[in-house]
């Protein structure tokens, strides 16, 4: 079994509300790309990563002029060894960024092809022993105003989340602290509230 191609595909996915992180301007819009790893049986596999609107040429880019060439025709099965040798030949480049973004969906792809081939969740592929998990919402962001974001929870609430996370990093603390009390009271003691405060504070 080998690569026989591998094929990226770069979306821009626009927002119907911006959103913004402490340690990021207001995203209207994301670029995701999608990378599909073919194999010579014609089994598929499929990856993404997603990034702010507009970084994510450099990403394909990344993909298809320095991964491809350096994998194709490597056992998909070998995904740990393929890991290894695309992050030692990129390493000069950076440790992070474009090469970590764009080996997270190569990644993503193999470990797909791999479950799809066995025909077995990734889950239970990797060693779990749960074929359920908690899921929280996340749709509270840093620019909405604090009757925006209780209307968020309360949708939440009402699609049945019993875990809601909030962004943190307002320009003073009493202001994160004012939008955390606002967001206890609306909710009550039940519910479980974290906070992401995205790299805002020292």
């Amino acid at each position: 079994m080998k690569i026989d191609r591998i094929e990226t595909t770069l979306y821009q996915v626009p927002l119907s509300t911006p959103i913004q992180a402490a340690s990021t301007s207001v995203m209207r819009a994301f670029d995701m790309i999608l990378v599909r790893v073919v194999d010579s049986d014609g089994a598929t596999g499929v990856g993404y990563t997603v990034l702010h609107a507009g970084q994510g040429g450099a990403i394909a880019t990344m993909v298809e002029k320095s991964f491809v060439p350096l994998v194709s025709g490597d056992d998909p099965r070998c995904i740990e060894a393929i890991w290894k040798k695309v992050w030692r030949t990129h390493h000069y480049v950076g440790r992070g960024g474009v090469v970590s973004f764009a080996l997270a969906a190569l990644d993503t792809a193999l470990w797909d092809l791999r479950g799809r081939t066995l025909n077995e969740p990734l889950w239970r592929l990797l060693g779990g022993h749960q074929a359920n998990v908690r899921a929280y919402a996340g749709n509270i962001d840093l620019n909405f105003p604090i009757e925006q974001l209780l209307d968020g929870a309360t949708r939440s609430r009402e699609a049945e989340f019993e875990s809601i996370k909030m962004r943190l990093g307002k320009p003073t603390l009493s202001e994160d602290v004012s939008r955390v009390a606002a967001m206890r009271k609306h909710l009550g003691d039940d519910i479980e509230l974290m906070a992401d405060a995205n790299e805002a504070w020292r």
